[in-house]
């Protein structure tokens, strides 16, 4: 579970039980699964009184299925982890019903105890909506696969295919059976039936039976309407392998199939729920399917006559709108039908007898596809398949046609014509026109979904309100009739102090679409005003005169908290909800702006805590977080009405004092010292005590940018520490050490800037063996900034990076560009066999982005790890101690080896060389330099040997710079040198 934030809101309060009940949307506050407080709200959502919810369980309001989609709960906690972002769950009411809430997680700790904070938001319209948009996408997916399943359907498939549309219409219906009956002439003789019930399919091919046996003439399928029964059960609906008769609180739809003016057969379903869970634009998408599954039945029973009896052959394809046809790739040459030519148009005497004179016929457009299937055929010999339009001759029109053939090969498996058989498929192009036009209606019906819809006549008046409208204005439906919209729907521009004007009157005067501007605040009648946005058109007849208007109201209420929630949160700093850093940044350029047009003056304070990260280190961060959510709290008490007061870091605040003179400053920022003085942390029975350095900077019109006034603060703040700490420090003009400060704080953007554009160099020194010359030479990598043409030491940028913690940034980018140099200058020399050394800051020793950066490079095999040298100063090492042990067995187990730098600096040297696993100890080059004239320094640097020696390490002796040092470390013994003497750094 991740740490959990502790916000200072105290449930149980009595202005937290005023605001739980001022809001629209249920609060949940719990602990240990029961709850402590809810609002009405909460209510009102599960049905439950708060008395009932206070003795209920929390996991017995939430379906099983909700438990997959609920993070895991915390029981030692007894609380949820935190959720942000909304999750949408089912959630049982007290009546046992669903309701689907949308919910977020929040923590709090009162008297010890961890406080979960829920809110819910009753989403369920919105997930009926989505439900109903599926099922309609399931419907229109299921007649486009129909469409296109159907019009490829062979006689010797008819069965897999219909049980497969029956299957398929009957699971986007939700149906128990689904099943078609195809009726002869009369429209009583049933000739076709395919049922499928719960699963199983049967085709019943007798021809005994009725419409009537099925009590299914009824005087609605007689008037091609849609015929349906509820709670009842007709004994003739009992047919053995098929649908069982009806049980009570089952319903049945019987949808007439017509072609022309006549029944042609009965599309039926049954539901286990009465009444039917559908409604008219599902029957018409059901309809749709009906009609292509019944044409495409008929048509394949057509082709299975054809295939039947050569003699019915001509007959076949008149009554299918369809001709066989062959052609010959090699001649062009087409036979076909005479009797079906005469279908597309050709007499006897015309017929074409190439496939370029056919070709001629298709319209232009579609002959690129024609061509392309061809050539797909004549490629592959696999199925020719093609849907394209056809001119009939004699402007008898323009029909579809679905061309559908097979080649047929010689003995040497050459394409030697290809037979097929063209149909032709207007109606059902037609159909799907009809489809993609109910669609398009559905699509109007689903944007209206949920939104608010006020239509008027031409005059304005009101003559609809559908039942969201109804629920956003407070008027029935009946009450509205007749009014104006201005008495009925009053809404205000946001900000704008005054009532709209009617939109509806509007767009019928513009005789255009009228859309509100981004918000609106709608009044409804009892006084509940709700955030909306609205848009107004004309509706107009064919001849486009106007006939009235519709107002469309989309209620973004919810949408609107969120947004200035969101607007909170981007201002405020999450844990203590002060102000944050960039919101701090826009009020002092305000105060900078303010100072410059008026003269007047402000000051700027930059506060760093003292001693917190004692209760850090010793607490823990969570427990460090509670201190500052309670230390801000204080502090924002000791503001004044006009003060700023943010959070700009860890532990660090920015406050500015608006209005006030240097004089009154230190006054004003003693008050903010006394009270961190004053304040006490207990926790577990200790007591913490933390301190405040203040530094003050005043803001004037003559006041650098943001950046540079806070950098000055921010030394200012940085001299008080260094005097003593727990005091104010503040800044002028003539301030060397603020001054000393900030020219180092100008080294961050200076480093920040080098880095982004690349401007540091690495330069090399070799390290030469002094006694055994056989042994590798080593190579230090240097580290140099180069700005304008001046190479700058590290001397003059180390200092700031290690203050402002960039030592990180600065070693990773010395790792990536060693690494590329060692690869290339090992792969490029194959004699090669030096080592190469770079050094490393204490604080990339406890920064797990640098261990990582190192052991990819190796695991991609960049650099050989044998090859690699680890330079640790003393200090560092001994000051990150843990964090210098831990990294350096990572890389000594992956075989690199590593030096202490600068040994015999401090006074601890030796105590804790026995607790580094190093391999070269580096002599620190003071004692180096002046080994030949220093006594003393001699004296050391041969103890250094001597303990080396002892404990199986190589020495390295820097600063060599004369031949006289060398001839002493050659008799002490060192194994290494690296000097001046020798080689002087230069670029890679």
């Amino acid at each position: 579970m991740k740490e959990i934030d502790k916000a200072p809101i105290q449930p149980g309060t009595d202005w937290f039980r005023t605001l739980g009940e001022s809001v629209a949307f249920a609060v949940f506050a719990y602990s240990k699964d029961r709850f402590i407080y809810t609002n009405a709200a909460a209510s009102e959502i599960s049905g439950y009184s708060q008395e009932e919810l206070a003795s209920t369980n929390i996991s017995d309001l939430f379906r099983p299925s909700a438990s997959v989609l609920m993070p895991e709960f915390d029981p030692t906690l007894g609380v949820y982890p935190s959720i942000d972002d909304p999750i949408e769950l089912p959630f049982q009411t007290k009546d046992g019903s669903t309701r689907w809430i949308a919910i977020t997680n929040a923590h709090t700790v009162k008297d010890g105890e961890v406080i979960g904070i829920s809110t819910a938001v009753n989403i369920t319209l919105r997930k009926e909506a989505e439900a109903i948009a599926e099922r309609r996408l399931k419907l229109e997916n299921s007649l486009t696969e129909l469409s296109h399943r159907f019009l490829a359907l062979g006689a010797d498939d008819l069965d897999n295919a219909v049980s497969f549309a029956l299957k398929t219409l009957g699971s986007a219906a939700g149906t128990q059976c689904t099943f078609i009956i195809l009726v002869d002439d009369d429209q009583r003789t049933i000739t076709e039936e395919f049922w499928r019930h719960r699963g199983k399919f049967s085709h019943d091919r007798t021809f005994n039976r009725t419409l009537k046996d099925y009590g299914l003439v009824r005087d609605d399928l007689i008037k091609h309407e849609v015929l349906i029964i509820s709670d009842s059960a007709p004994a003739t609906l009992n047919t053995g392998c098929q649908c069982s008769g009806l049980e009570p609180g089952n319903s049945f739809a019987a949808i007439p199939l017509v072609s022309g003016n006549h029944l042609i057969g009965v599309l039926g379903h049954t539901w286990t729920a009465s009444p039917p869970p559908i409604d008219d634009d599902d029957l018409r998408f059901l309809r749709v399917g009906g009609e292509i599954l019944s044409s495409a039945i008929r048509r394949v029973k057509i082709e299975r006559e054809l295939l039947r009896s050569n003699d019915r052959f001509e007959l076949a394809q008149l009554a299918g709108r369809s001709m066989a046809w062959e052609w010959s790739p090699t001649t062009d040459e087409v036979l076909m039908p005479v009797a079906a030519a005469n279908l597309y148009g050709f007499g006897p005497e015309v017929i074409p007898s190439t496939g370029k004179e056919l070709n001629r016929r298709v319209l232009e457009e579609d002959r690129p596809r024609v061509a392309a299937a061809l050539r797909h055929t004549l490629s592959t010999g696999q199925l020719y398949s093609v849907e394209h339009r056809y001119d009939l001759p004699d402007d008898n029109g323009v029909v579809w046609i679905s061309a559908r053939g097979q080649a047929v090969f010689d003995s040497e498996g050459n394409i030697e014509k290809i037979i097929g058989i063209s149909a032709d498929i207007t109606e059902l192009k037609t159909a799907e026109q009809a489809l993609k036009e109910e669609r398009e209606r559905a699509e109007v019906t689903l944007e209206s979904i949920g939104d608010g819809v006020i239509r008027s006549d031409a005059s304005g008046r009101i003559d609809y309100l559908n039942p969201a409208a109804e629920k956003l204005t407070g008027w029935p439906n009946e009450e509205a009739r007749g009014r104006r919209l201005d008495e009925v729907y009053r809404a205000m521009e946001d900000g704008a102090g005054k009532l709209r004007e009617d939109p509806l009157t509007e767009c019928i005067r513009q005789n255009r679409t009228v859309t509100s501007p981004e918000w609106c605040s709608l009044f409804h009648r009892e006084g509940l005003e709700f955030a909306v946005r609205d848009s107004a058109s004309p509706i107009r007849n064919d001849a486009g005169k106007i006939l009235g208007a519709v107002l469309i109201v989309k209620d973004v209420t919810h949408i609107r908290g969120l947004e200035r929630e969101m607007a909170f949160q981007a201002s405020h700093d999450t844990l203590t909800g002060l102000l944050n850093r960039r919101e701090f940044e826009s009020r002092v350029g305000e105060a900078l702006a303010n100072a410059t047009f008026t003269g007047r003056n402000h000051a700027l304070c930059y506060l760093d805590l003292d001693a917190f990260k004692v209760v850090n280190d010793t607490c823990g961060h969570s427990v460090g977080d509670q201190m500052l959510q309670q230390l801000s709290a204080v502090l924002e008490a000791t503001a004044r009405g006009t003060d700023i007061l943010a959070r700009i870091g860890g532990d660090e605040f920015g406050l500015l004092l608006t209005d006030c003179r240097m004089d009154e400053a230190e006054g004003r920022a003693g008050a903010f010292l006394q009270t961190v003085r004053d304040y006490r942390f207990l926790w577990q029975g200790r007591i913490f005590e933390v301190g405040v350095s203040i530094g003050i900077v005043p803001v004037t019109k003559d006041s650098p940018r943001y950046n540079e006034l806070l950098s000055a603060a921010d030394a200012a703040c940085f001299v008080a520490k260094e005097r003593g700490r727990n005091r104010i420090h503040i800044s002028h003009p003539e301030d060397v050490e603020v001054a000393a400060r900030h020219h180092e704080a100008q080294w961050v953007e200076r480093l920040n800037r080098a880095i982004e554009h690349d401007d540091f160099v690495l330069y090399r020194q070799t390290i030469v063996p002094l006694k055994d010359q056989n042994k590798p030479k080593l190579v230090e990598l240097l580290l140099r900034l180069s700005e304008d043409g001046e190479v700058i030491l590290p001397g003059r940028f180390i200092p700031a990076a290690e203050r402002y913690r960039m030592m990180p940034s600065l070693d990773l980018w010395v790792i990536r560009k060693a690494f590329e140099y060692i690869r290339h200058d090992t792969t490029s020399n194959l004699d090669n066999h030096q080592l190469y050394a770079i050094n490393l800051s204490g604080q990339s020793l406890a920064d797990r982005t640098i261990l990582d950066a190192i052991l990819t490079g190796i695991d991609r095999k960049d650099v050989d790890p044998s090859r690699l040298c680890f330079e640790i100063t003393e200090t560092a090492a001994i000051s990150h101690l843990a964090s210098a042990q831990a990294f350096m067995g990572v890389l000594r187990e992956r075989g690199c080896s590593f030096a202490l730098d600068d040994f015999g600096s401090g006074l601890s040297s030796f105590r804790y060389l026995k607790d580094l696993q190093v391999d070269f100890l580096k002599i620190d080059g003071s004692l180096v330099r002046n080994v030949a004239e220093d006594p003393v320094h001699r004296e050391m640097v041969a103890a250094i040997r001597q303990i080396g020696l002892a404990m199986g390490l190589t020495t390295i002796g820097e600063w060599v710079e004369t031949e006289a040092s060398l001839e002493v470390l050659k008799d002490i013994g060192l194994d290494y040198v690296q000097g001046y003497l020798f080689d002087r750094p230069s670029p890679i």
